[in-house]
């Protein structure tokens, strides 16, 4: 199942078990009303001489008590049923955690994979071109091939946003060598630092 399932599944639980408890709270509450009853009508019979009157006070203790049996097997029903709803909760609730768990891993897998390839074609680039001091950059490890792709692909990123240009704007923006768009913003600060931009294009 997927995440959104186990998701579905835990509130489903947490809404149906909610709506026994209130089920059961008014079993267990009718049923100590009946038996409330029976035993008022069972008092009353000390307080006539009448047979009819004897005969028809002790049908109604009956009647109630009856109705009180008949309740608290119901409640005993909905208890057990909660019980087994409980459980099932708890599982689904485990299980949930579980594929967040997994999703998680997931994101940070495919971030440092995608990173990866980010510095292998970096270093794939580098390995092609001997690094070389630019005439007059203070950058003195930047390749000029490589330095120039990245610089134009930052300020196309940075004209994609509002100031303040800061790395957590600018990285959404910023498209790859590969052609996707975005990235972490240290990653970006790092890369920054790596090939040394102008200081009119160093995010704040």
């Amino acid at each position: 199942m997927s995440t959104q399932s186990y998701r579905d599944q835990v509130t489903r639980l947490v809404s149906e078990l909610a709506g026994l408890e209130t089920k059961l709270a008014k079993a267990r509450g009718d049923a100590a009303r009946e038996r409330s009853a029976a035993g008022r009508a069972a008092t009353s019979i000390s307080r006539t001489s009448s047979p009819s009157t004897v005969q028809s006070r002790l049908r109604e203790a009956e009647r109630h008590e009856s109705r009180a049996v008949a309740l608290d097997k119901e409640a005993a029903r909905l208890a057990t049923l909660i019980a087994s709803k409980q459980k099932a909760r708890s599982d689904a609730e485990r299980h949930l955690a579980d594929a967040e768990a997994a999703d998680r891993k997931k994101l940070i897998s495919e971030a440092d994979r995608r990173r990866r390839d980010d510095l292998r074609h970096i270093g794939n680039l580098e390995r092609v071109r001997r690094p070389t001091r630019l005439a007059g950059s203070p950058w003195p490890f930047a390749t000029p091939g490589t330095a120039e792709l990245f610089w134009t692909a930052y300020r196309e990123a940075v004209a994609r946003v509002k100031p303040p240009h800061t790395y957590d704007a600018v990285a959404p923006h910023f498209e790859r060598r590969d052609g996707t768009v975005g990235t972490e913003p240290d990653y970006l600060r790092k890369l920054v630092g790596r090939f040394g931009l102008p200081p009119d294009a160093v995010a704040e």
